[in-house]
């Protein structure tokens, strides 16, 4: 009996650190457990509203001479799943690289769970015509240009708290007409997007207000935010509503220029 003790002390104490026993193990949805974190990094620094979670998906899609990888993501968004191609320019042991603003295209995915990431699923959502233009953006076979490429540490799991809860919940506040409103800090309506080279962030941050009498929640409205290193909202130019989720881009590009993002 006391050999026996003694092993079930010793099993508990090697769980210990990990604050996990047999039967009470959750796995983390935030965490990507997948082939391509080196790739999946390029996704979660590149689509407005993706955290990254465990059930995304990547398939690899085509390799040019230069090393560059195309592959196509699905995951779930502050809005709905979305289906993308993207291009990642180049990988290293600790880092992603890739054409900022120019590496993505992306689409509501729309299919019922469960779905297989395949080549014909992609030809579906996205033209010979997009395909051809997103490799052209990005300098498909020819040199890498560095002085465009932008970097993310590869990670399993983002940090969406570079910037604390309080003040990210602050800003949505000010911004908003509503004003209070309720969040969900684990998923992706309070999302972290990406981090640039003097530690400024933005954030995308969809609201949710609770309606008593129809016991639901309605959303109350999408910004971008920026933030300084020391998590300070940057002021007049920091702030931004998004009207349409799907075309972005050019809003998104024109917003780090006016704030001295870097590459």
């Amino acid at each position: 009996m006391k050999k026996l003790l003694f092993f079930a002390l010793i099993i508990l104490l090697l769980l210990a650190p990990t604050g996990c026993v047999p039967t009470g193990c959750q796995p983390d949805p935030l965490r990507y457990n997948g082939k391509y974190p080196e790739l999946h990094v390029v996704a979660t620094n590149s689509i407005l509203g993706v955290l990254g979670q465990d059930a995304d998906n990547i398939l690899v899609l085509d390799e040019d001479d230069f090393g560059r990888v195309m592959f196509a993501f699905t995951g779930d968004t502050s809005h709905e799943e979305v289906i993308a191609v993207l291009v990642a320019q180049k990988t290293t042991k600790t880092h992603s690289y890739f054409y900022d603003g120019a590496n993505d295209i992306f689409c509501p995915l729309r299919v019922a769970w469960p779905y297989k990431l395949t080549r014909d699923l992609v030809s579906e959502r996205f033209t010979d015509e997009q395909i051809a233009q997103l490799k052209q953006d990005n300098d498909w076979n020819k040199e890498i240009d560095d002085s465009k490429l932008f970097k993310a540490e590869i990670t399993i799991k983002k940090n969406n708290d570079i910037v604390p809860w309080s003040k990210r919940v602050a800003a949505y506040e000010q911004a908003s007409p509503i004003g209070e409103v309720t969040f969900d800090d684990h998923y992706s309506y309070n999302a972290l997007l990406t981090t640039d080279a003097d530690g400024k962030s933005i954030y995308y941050i969809r609201g949710r207000l609770y309606v008593s009498g129809a016991k639901s929640f309605v959303f109350t409205g999408s910004y971008l935010f920026m933030f300084d290193k020391d998590g300070t909202l940057i002021d007049k130019t920091g702030t931004e509503e998004v009207t349409d989720f799907w075309n972005y881009h050019d809003q998104l590009r024109r917003f780090k220029e006016i704030n001295g993002w870097r590459f």
